[in-house]
């Protein structure tokens, strides 16, 4: 089955970080901005970040890539 990162963020993201990615509630960075690179972004959603909680015992490492792969279409 293939991995739906947008899903997978709508579910455990989107709370804090809005649909577009710059809700920023709870410090939450804006994303459609981030020029954070790709394996950095990997290495927060898994092990979190200030008040964002790690996703590493909700989600597997192919479900963090594609959150991380999903966030990288928010930036304009």
């Amino acid at each position: 089955a293939s991995v739906n990162g947008n899903e997978l963020y709508t579910a455990n993201c989107v709370k804090c970080h809005g649909d577009d990615g710059k809700l920023g509630l709870m410090g939450a960075p804006d994303l459609s901005t981030s020029s954070m690179e790709i394996n950095a972004r990997t290495e927060i959603i898994k092990n979190g970040k200030n008040a964002m909680a790690p996703l590493s015992g909700t989600l597997n490492d192919e479900q963090i890539k594609a959150v991380a792969e999903y966030t990288e279409t928010l930036k304009k």
